[in-house]
């Protein structure tokens, strides 16, 4: 190791800090609200969820002085050059972002001032859009997941960057991919298009979606500011993009399911890729001899299945227990 880490320490600065870009890890978070508090200025549970890829680098920084003053410099760098993230992939609540957890049930706590070191913020979820046909109608709806991805910038304690009262957070840039799709040949996904501009609307325009919260959430990172950023994505966003389209629209043209549906189709493809993927491999190694049904069952997209749900989400990050699905919501809100 002092060999290797010497060779490293040796390369040009560019060479260096792409390798280091590798080795230092990002903040995978989860926050969650706790069920029962004795103080109400500590109601919120920031958790790293890839604390161990971070305990390795630091164990990595005692191998020598020369090491950690190396990978100290070079941890600054890629945050001040805007490389390291916060991640708040959604995913990781199974059922309800806002279920209040028992204290004994929460991760390893984040740090506030580690987390206010980072200059962005990445948030994720996925959503499940349904075409809504008219009641009585033999037609198949159309159905699409989208994933969407919201990068932040974030301000440190004080900051005179930082957004002013009022305004909103400040958000860098926001792409949906499409994820799955299953529609009729001729159709225009109308519906699709119409959901994704408004569900991006009502991200971009926070004091709207979630009149409730004060905004700017996050002048600083701070647990209770990520808490209702989750929320904005989960579920005020989907309010939100529902509630215009039925005020603009004679006849609304989509349903969003709820967060738990949308964690249940991004699971569903993600098996589906991973089955795929080993059936490529089968190929390659000339393995098996059976015919393999290569059909995939699309989901009920109107329910979910209460054995599925219970079963704890698989997450590399994810170092915390999900609740059972006693309370899930329906697909949408008919």
């Amino acid at each position: 190791m002092p060999g290797i880490m010497a060779s490293i320490m040796n390369l040009p600065p560019v060479v260096s800090r792409r390798i280091s870009f590798f080795i230092i890890p990002d903040a995978h978070i989860k926050v969650q609200r706790k069920k029962r508090v004795d103080n109400l200025n500590d109601v919120y549970h920031v958790a790293l969820l890839n604390g161990p890829a971070w305990a390795d680098f630091h164990s990595l920084k005692r191998t020598s002085k020369a090491v950690q003053a190396f990978y100290n410099h070079e941890y600054d760098a890629l945050i001040s050059g805007n490389s390291l993230r916060i991640v708040m992939d959604m995913f990781v609540h199974a059922v309800d972002p806002t279920r209040r957890v028992p204290t004994s049930l929460l991760g390893p706590v984040a740090p506030l001032p580690f987390l206010q070191a980072f200059t962005r913020l990445q948030v994720n979820t996925t959503y499940a859009i349904e075409e809504k046909i008219r009641p009585g109608s033999s037609i198949e709806s159309d159905i699409a997941v989208e994933n969407v991805t919201a990068t932040y910038c974030l301000h440190s304690p004080g900051s005179p960057a930082a957004p002013l009262p009022g305004q909103a957070d400040d958000l860098l840039a926001i792409t949906f991919e499409n994820l799955h799709t299953k529609a009729k040949p001729d159709s225009d996904m109308a519906f699709a298009i119409a959901a994704i501009d408004g569900l991006e609307w009502a991200i971009r325009h926070q004091l709207v979606a979630q009149g409730h919260v004060p905004t700017p959430y996050l002048p600083a990172v701070n647990a209770r500011g990520l808490y209702h950023l989750g929320l904005l994505f989960t579920d005020r966003a989907i309010l939100c993009a529902e509630a215009m389209e039925a005020v603009t629209q004679a006849q609304p043209r989509f349903v969003i399911g709820d967060h738990a549906c949308g964690v249940e189709w991004q699971r569903w493809v993600e098996e589906i890729e991973e089955s795929d993927l080993d059936d490529d491999t089968n190929e390659e190694d000339g393995a098996g001899g059976e015919d393999v049904d290569d059909s995939h069952e699309e989901k009920d997209l109107k329910g979910h299945s209460r054995s599925k749900l219970s079963e704890n989400i698989y997450n590399e990050h994810d170092l915390s227990t999900e609740y059972d699905a006693d309370d899930e919501k329906g697909f949408g809100r008919l």
